[in-house]
């Protein structure tokens, strides 16, 4: 059986809104005949009623002629024309009578000569022997009269009189319809008979007797309706279904942007969660690799060989690391998931790391990097320090491709004013400067102005000042850049940071000695290394592959800190820390994690949790620590139960 392709949503949307638009064409056409059909349904009944009782009034009229011959054995020609004009006072009303032989004896008009008129009327006999009056554009009543001298009256009614004082309307064509002929008004005469016109008429029939009279009519009323009426309806019906064909156009465009974009933040979050787990994969054995390089180098002495052997494996391996960590920050820039994770920060600390990150690029390269601070060690602030170390050696790395010289200098200064509190950095190279603007360099993410330029023997990719740009105007910050050629480039970027109020109380291995952690990693490699490090600060190590086994185990033991990894093949870092909280609340808490804190499912649920980024380092550990401990005074100061 063929597969039928689904509809799609947005064409299913504009057909549901085109057939909801077409209703509303037909709901409002049938309010509207509906409306024309009562009104002239009301004036056809109008017009029924006034005819009926015209006829009527006629009928009266000949009844009490009748009886002015049935109450006298002789009428005179003068007592006749005085009763008749008694009764009648309008024009087209003509009376005779008939004598023996069926001729016009007695005559009577209200106001015009009857003699014309006699000319032109024929008398003829019906079956049972009585008379026939015909004569055109008149109906004729004929009815016997009790004189043997004239045994019949003849009443007859113009077709102009017998449609006056009606105040028929301008647009109803009245018909009054006798078993031989047809009497219509002057409305009949201009009423279009084509078949497209007809459609614009409406038509109302009504039936009525006078026996007495031997007379049976049928009344139609046709109303032609106002073309400028159909014409406003028209228009009308046109801007419904113009404003329907619209909003649908709109709302399939809607829909097709939102599915597209909704296309694009899956590729990204997909992208985004890709290069996440690369980079969760490759941070562990990076770190494994510069930490077991470093402590190679303290082994023993080193030839001059050997030494640079080492520096260039740690330099390697900071460089796959910075590449790992701007690939994914340049799509979690693009998918819009980049924000601030600030964490109490000794700033004198992370600038000594990022000098001592470069130390083995100047080893080898004979390439060195001057900071220039004047902030002293201790003083914390809140930073988000994973952040500021890559925006940084980006720009160093930038500086030294284009430098000639032997130094790069980098200013450090920490400003707060009503911009708000930020670091103002500014990195200044002596090299040969760049001959592109430096709209063209932030604006594109693979540009690298048509130069091929190289650091630690790798190729610049072009995406790490484009990184800058996107990270800094994500969070706040702001970037610039000066050139002139054969006297180098300098970079000012300024990064937000949090003032922190608690006096900051430093923390150092032997504040730690025969405390207990437990360390929770499905990375052989990472527990490890962490074992090592942590065993250095003096502390009590036991390691857990899984979270079950360490669940089980430490609900039964005190333990002082707990570091747990975020992915465990069998529960999350946040659910296994739920479950020991209700069975041991005594020990700190870390979650560590190479993924973002704002990218972990229930992070703000437990403020208890510490959030520590991978790859573990002492530094940050002792850190958080030392910030813990400064939280916990200023609490204790304040009488707050903690």
């Amino acid at each position: 059986m063929m597969n039928m392709k689904p509809l799609d949503f947005s064409a299913f949307s504009c057909i549901i809104l085109i057939l909801f638009t077409l209703a509303i064409d037909y709901i409002f056409i049938v309010h509207v005949r509906e409306i024309k059909e009562n009104n002239y349904n009301n004036q056809a009944r109008v017009i029924f009623n006034k005819i009926e009782n015209r006829m009527f009034q006629h009928k009266v009229t000949i009844a009490s002629i009748q009886s002015l011959f049935s109450a006298s054995n002789f009428v005179t020609l003068e007592e006749f024309k005085l009763f008749a004009y008694n009764l009648i006072s309008e024009q087209g009303i003509f009376i005779i009578t008939l004598d023996n032989k069926n001729r016009v004896d007695y005559s009577f008009s209200s106001s015009e000569s009857i003699n014309p008129l006699k000319q032109r009327i024929t008398i003829s006999e019906s079956s049972q022997g009585k008379p026939i009056i015909n004569i055109a554009n008149f109906t004729t009543f004929t009815v016997p009269l009790e004189q043997d001298a004239t045994p019949y009256l003849g009443y007859l009614i113009s077709d102009e009189a017998l449609f006056s004082h009606l105040n028929l309307v301008d647009n109803a064509c009245i018909k009054l319809i006798e078993e031989k002929r047809i009497i219509e008004t002057k409305s009949c005469v201009n009423q279009s008979v084509s078949w497209p016109l007809t459609l614009n008429l409406y038509n109302q029939n009504i039936f009525f007797d006078l026996p007495t009279l031997d007379k049976y009519y049928a009344i139609s009323a046709d109303f032609d309706l106002s073309w400028q009426e159909e014409y406003i309806l028209f228009l009308i019906l046109m801007f419904i279904t113009f404003l329907g064909l619209f909003c649908s156009y709109i709302l399939n465009h809607h829909l097709k942007i939102k599915k597209n974009i909704d296309s694009e933040k899956i590729e990204s979050d997909v992208r985004v969660a890709i290069l996440s787990s690369i980079n969760h994969e490759i941070r562990t054995p990076i770190n494994a690799v510069i930490y077991f390089s470093e402590k190679l180098k303290k082994k023993a002495p080193l030839t001059h060989d050997t030494e640079e052997l080492v520096e260039s494996i740690i330099w390697s391996a900071n460089m796959l690391n910075s590449v790992a960590e701007n690939s994914l920050n340049y799509s979690c820039s693009e998918a819009g998931h980049l924000v601030l994770n600030n964490t109490a920060t000794d700033l004198f600390t992370l600038l000594h790391q990022i000098k001592e990150y470069y130390r083995s690029y100047t080893f080898k390269f004979k390439k060195k990097l001057v900071i220039h601070c004047e902030h002293q060690a201790g003083a914390m602030i809140n930073l988000d320090s994973s952040k500021f170390f890559q925006l940084i050696t980006n720009i160093i790395n930038n500086a030294f491709k284009y430098s000639s010289g032997a130094i790069v200098d980098c200013y450090i200064t920490k400003v707060e004013n009503s911009l708000g509190s930020y670091i103002r950095v500014a990195i200044q190279d002596y090299g040969k400067g760049i001959n592109i603007s430096s709209k063209i360099i932030f604006a594109s993410p693979f540009n690298t102005g048509g130069v091929k330029n190289r650091i630690g023997g790798q190729d610049a990719i072009g995406i790490g000042l484009y990184m800058c740009k996107k990270i800094l105007k994500n969070i706040g910050g702001q970037i610039n850049m000066r050139s002139k050629i054969n006297k180098g480039t300098i970079v000012i970027f300024r990064f937000p940071y949090g003032v922190i109020s608690e006096p900051y109380l430093a923390t150092n291995s032997q504040s730690l000695q025969g405390k207990s952690v437990a360390v929770i990693d499905d990375d052989l490699m990472n527990l490890e290394l962490c074992k090592i490090v942590l065993e250095e600060l003096g502390l009590s190590v036991t390691v857990y592959s899984n979270g079950e086994s360490a669940l089980a185990s430490i609900s039964n033991t005190k333990t002082d800190f707990i570091i747990s990894d975020y992915v465990l093949p069998d529960i999350n870092g946040i659910d296994l820390i739920e479950k020991m909280l209700q069975k041991n609340d005594a020990g700190h808490y870390f979650i560590l994690s190479a993924n973002d804190q704002t990218e972990i499912e229930k992070n703000n649920t437990f403020p208890d949790i510490t959030f520590m980024k991978k790859p573990f380092s002492k530094e940050q550990f002792l850190m958080l620590i030392a910030t813990m401990a400064s939280k916990r005074s200023s609490l204790d100061k304040t009488g707050t139960k903690i």
